[in-house]
C-alpha cells in the first residue's frame, strides 16, 4: 500500500490511499479536508481518480481500479463516468457486468 499526499503551501488537504501491484492501481480509499472552500467546491473524487489514472499510465500499468462501490451511495455515481469500466455481479462473483449503464439507469 502506498499513500499520495495531496498538499497547498506545506497544508495537507487530501490523501489517497493506493494499492500499487504487478498489474495496475488499486484506489482504496480518499479523504480530503471539506473545511477548505476550494477543495470542497472541486469534485476530489473525480480529480484524485484522474490522477491516479495519469500515474498508472506513468507507471506504464495497464489497469486502474476506482476502488469499492456501493450502489446505493449518491457519492460514488462519479464512478459511473470513467470508462470503460466494469463491476463485478456479487450474485455470482463471475461476471463482470458495465457500470457506466447500470448508473444510468438508476438516474
Amino acid at each position: 500500500s502506498r499513500h499520495l499526499e495531496w498538499r497547498q503551501g506545506g497544508h495537507l488537504f487530501a490523501v489517497s490511499f493506493l494499492d500499487v501491484v504487478a498489474e495496475g492501481i488499486s484506489s482504496v480509499y480518499f479523504i480530503y479536508d471539506p473545511e477548505i472552500e476550494w477543495v470542497r467546491r472541486l469534485s476530489m473524487g473525480r480529480v484524485s481518480a484522474m490522477l491516479e489514472m495519469a500515474l498508472a499510465a506513468y507507471l506504464d500499468l495497464p489497469f486502474y481500479y476506482l476502488g469499492y462501490y456501493i450502489e446505493d451511495c449518491p457519492k460514488m455515481r462519479y464512478k459511473g463516468e470513467f470508462g470503460p469500466a466494469e463491476l463485478l455481479d456479487h450474485r455470482d462473483w463471475a461476471t463482470w457486468r458495465p457500470l457506466s449503464p447500470i448508473i444510468l439507469a438508476e438516474r
